[in-house]
């Protein structure tokens, strides 16, 4: 039974001496909002659909005992920035369902990026979100 495939949920659990089973997060990092999946990818797709966005982020973090999404913007170079995270979470709430509505908006120069050009997300959101605050709270 050990090591054994049940079902393929996406999930993955490990299991305790005493056979508890323990939820260890996702196999394709989609995290659950409001009790709904969801791909952090899918909601960096509808940000980069806004004309001042160059470039997004989506992390999940806990925020008040609750999973919530946060977004981590590039804006184009002719994009005003003053107004741009208001602005986008105008532009979302007009097209997308409200589970793939970020919580908070932050719009940052440049994105972290892996050692093959690939976006870091949990770096971007280590980089960008003050030490205090990042501290356990990625799921």
């Amino acid at each position: 039974m050990d090591g054994e495939r049940w079902f393929r949920t996406g999930d993955r659990v490990s299991s305790d001496p005493d056979g508890v089973l323990t939820h260890r997060g996702r196999l394709d990092g989609e995290v659950k909002i409001r009790g709904i999946r969801v791909d952090p990818g899918e909601v960096e797709a509808h940000l980069s659909g806004h004309p001042g966005i160059q470039a997004a982020a989506v992390v999940a973090v806990t925020l008040a005992g609750r999973s919530a999404l946060v977004a981590y913007v590039v804006p184009r170079p002719h994009a005003r920035t003053e107004a741009l995270d208001t602005e986008v979470l105008a532009y979302l709430r007009g097209r997308v369902p409200g589970h793939l509505v970020p919580s908070r908006i932050t719009v940052v120069p440049e994105l972290v990026l892996t050692a093959s050009g690939k976006v870091d997300r949990a770096g971007s959101h280590r980089r960008h979100t003050p030490p205090e605050q990042v501290k356990g709270d990625l799921r």
